[in-house]
This record gives C-alpha cells, structure tokens and sequence, in this order.
C-alpha cells in the first residue's frame, strides 16, 4: 500500500521518538480522484424496522438523504442517526474480489438503512477519499495488511489536518500480522515512501486509538458490516 505524500510524517513518533522532517500542511494530495459522490452534507435518520433497506436507485437514496423517516424498533418508534459511508479497500485479492467484498459491506448497511458507497479499490484511495467526502462523513479504510508507513500517517498533523470532522474507521482483513496487543510493527518490506529514518511503530493497536481511530481485524463480512454500522451510529 502506497501513501499518496511523503511529507504526512511530519512530527515524530509519541512513542518511539524519531527523527522526521516537518510537515507542510498547504501540500496537496497526489492522485486525486475526480470520482462523483453524493453530496450528504448532513446526518440523516434512517428505517431500522425489520432491517428494511431504503428502496430506490443512488438518485433516489440522494433526494433521502436530509429526510427524517421513523419506523418502529422493538414495538418502539425509533430515531437513529448515521453518517454517510464511503468505502474504500488496497488491492488484497483481485478487483472483481476486492470490489466484491466492498459492494457486500455496502448492501448490508444499506440493509440496515444506512447510506454507503463503494468509493473505490487502490493503493491510493485512503487518502483521496479524505478530500472527495461530505465532512460528517465515516471513511472505512480495508487493508489486506498492516502497514506501520500507512498506520503512522494517519496519525500525523497533515492528515489530522486533511480528515477534518470526518470519522475514519479501518478494517484490516485476515491480516497475518494482528495489531492488537503487538509490540513493534516494523517498516513494510515494500514501504517506498516513508522517511529513511522511518522503522516502525511501538504498540501500533494503541497508537491507532490514542490518535481516535478504531478497527477491527476480522475476515468475515457480516462482522465487517456490523462494525462500521456501530461506527456509522451518531
């Protein structure tokens, strides 16, 4: 997986310090998608009864969007807000798999009422998505493995600064290296874009959560949709 800039690592690691060079934060992403996404520039309510999924085609999910819409749950009427879900995955499997596996994520929450877009399959989406998404939107980032390169960005003033209000949320899938409780994630083997100075990251679980970002590592769909529907609740 590729990161579209080097100067993101711009600050050092809080728990390994580093040497790093400082980061601009008027640099511009590279590879910028000139893909078209809906403009959901608030929350919206959603039906929840049954798991019903709104009906329609994208033009018609779009005019729903700002709607309030109310359904019974539990023999209650419920309200539940969400963010609208961009979806993006690195190459992991093929194309036909990879965008498989995404369009499945985005028909389960559609399912629950959520509105989700397969924003696109690359090495370089994680960061184009940022710029290209409403500002409540949730950005879920797959990764067929855990990059400390991509993982430090992340938690670096550009991208902070890029992110903005968005909520990002990674999935990394049937990884052969799990975060979680791990001491040390050494540079990738095919990291050719951080810093030479750059060689990993200590307690890379806890540095995703000390700088707000949640994950899940897990090879199985349903668990997948199920997470970034917790996620997507406001």
């Amino acid at each position: 997986m590729f990161l579209s800039i080097l100067s993101a690592f711009g600050e050092s690691n809080p728990i390994e310090p580093q040497v790093q060079p400082t980061v601009d934060l008027n640099d511009k992403l590279l590879n910028e998608n000139d893909v078209a996404t809906v403009n959901a520039a608030y929350m919206y309510k959603y039906k929840v009864a049954n798991n019903t999924p709104l009906d329609g085609n994208k033009s018609n999910e779009t005019n729903q969007i700002n709607e309030t819409n109310q359904s019974s749950d539990n023999n209650q009427n419920t309200e539940i807000q969400t963010r609208p879900v961009y979806i993006t995955s690195d190459n992991i499997n093929s194309i036909t798999e990879d965008n498989g596996r995404v369009n499945e994520i985005v028909n389960g929450l559609k399912a629950k009422g959520v509105y989700a877009v397969n924003y696109g399959i690359g090495p370089n989406e994680h960061d184009a998505v940022l710029q290209d998404v409403p500002s409540n939107a949730l950005i879920v980032d797959i990764y067929g493995g855990a990059c400390a390169g991509t993982l430090y960005e992340m938690g670096t003033p550009w991208y902070k600064e890029t992110k903005g209000n968005k909520k990002v949320f990674t999935i990394f899938y049937s990884t052969s290296v799990q975060i979680t409780g791990l001491n040390w994630l050494p540079r990738s083997h095919d990291d050719y874009f951080s810093p030479s100075s750059f060689t990993g990251i200590t307690d890379p679980g806890q540095y995703m959560l000390n700088n707000g970002y949640n994950y899940t590592e897990t090879g199985d769909v349903q668990s997948m949709i199920d997470n970034v529907y917790n996620e997507a609740c406001v």
